[in-house]
């Protein structure tokens, strides 16, 4: 049995397969998001649509403050 060398993970768990590197796809598929995604860009953009729907009813103030 082999395990990720960043999330050690066993290469046993169904899914989980291990790079040439011992890095698991789990976690590189994590770090290409994390590269990859405009996170603040992401966050400024659901801040548009609370900021749109809260103009449209106050009903959903509780789920958004």
């Amino acid at each position: 049995m082999k395990w990720c060398r960043a999330c050690i993970q066993p290469n046993t768990r169904p899914g989980i397969v291990l790079g040439g590197d011992g890095i698991c796809n789990a976690c590189n598929n994590s770090r290409r998001k994390m590269i990859e995604i405009d996170w603040g860009a992401r966050a400024q953009a659901f801040q548009r649509v609370i900021e749109n729907a809260m103009l449209r009813s106050n009903r959903l103030t509780a789920l958004f403050q």
